[in-house]
């Protein structure tokens, strides 16, 4: 399986919502994501070897199945997987990835992806030993593990993998003395001032403290399906983790840029809901 904790405003190879469009605009303040990532390989017999790219084969994208996912398996590796499924327990969700596709043809001739309104935990309507590689983007925080681990053993081949990951709390590497405020502004507990009190729990604690409390499978609801569980952290310098690697995830922006991205922060709809006097929080963070 793999994680990675990462900032989401990497170029996209599709478009993107609409309250996103301005996340990359040309110019000085740089941003950057720690990340994570675990890596696990379903056990496969002595004598099968990785499936071979020759056979059709299936990623599925688990949820949430964000617009941008569908083209970034294309874009990213066109070539092994024949087959693409995006599964997501939104019908929303869905309807955005398709029409993301639908304005670029081009990286779906011949159907390639299909799209499945389903939980990550219920994959009754995949065959056993079905899919070559199960994958899922800033969402691990909020599967139960307990569910998943085994059913994505059912229904990867021998040899198969899941890969999984999702981004923490942004930096300003040119910046550092801004990480205080960032974390005030980000966790602090303040109902006008912070983001805190109004974030889903315990997905956003898991997430920004880098899926670590995603359970090892070798050890924990499926012994034995699983030969291999590797945890990769692209945190350096930002986090003192296990054999951390630098950040991967990084963008270069305007100041505008950064409050552009501080607006599609699902959770400012949580907050100004029942705070009025919350509408213009990010602004007054970002003025800081």
């Amino acid at each position: 399986m793999g994680l990675c904790s990462m900032l989401p405003v990497l170029p996209c190879p599709c478009p993107l919502p609409p309250r996103a469009s301005s996340l990359a605009p040309p110019a000085p303040a740089p941003c950057c994501s720690p990340a994570t990532m675990l890596t696990s390989r379903a056990r496969a017999p002595p004598w099968t070897a990785r499936p071979s790219t020759g056979h059709p084969t299936r990623i599925h994208l688990s949820p949430h199945c964000r617009p941008c996912l569908p083209a970034r398996a294309a874009h990213d590796c066109p070539r092994p997987f024949k087959h693409v499924i995006g599964a997501d327990p939104s019908q929303g969700m869905l309807a955005q990835a398709r029409e993301a596709l639908h304005v670029r043809p081009e990286i779906n001739t011949r159907g390639w992806f299909k799209f499945v309104q389903s939980g990550a935990e219920e994959l009754g309507w995949l065959e056993d030993k079905s899919v070559d590689m199960v994958v899922s983007a800033q969402a691990a925080h909020w599967f139960n593990w307990g569910k998943l681990w085994p059913e994505a053993a059912r229904v990867l081949k021998p040899g198969g993998s899941l890969a999984s990951w999702g981004y923490s709390q942004f930096r300003l590497p040119r910046y550092p003395a801004l990480t205080p405020l960032i974390h005030k502004y980000s966790q602090g507990m303040d109902p006008l001032q912070s983001l805190g009190p109004y974030w889903e729990r315990p997905g956003h604690t898991i997430v920004d403290k880098h899926l670590e409390a995603v359970p090892d499978p070798r050890v924990a609801h499926a012994p034995g399906a699983w030969a291999e569980f590797e945890r990769m952290y692209f945190t350096a310098p930002h986090h003192a983790l296990p054999a951390a690697r630098p950040a991967v995830l990084r963008m270069r922006t305007m100041w505008a840029g950064l409050l552009d991205y501080l607006r599609t922060f699902s959770v400012l709809h949580t907050m100004k809901a029942p705070v009025p006097e919350a509408h213009d929080v990010e602004v007054r963070f970002w003025r800081v």
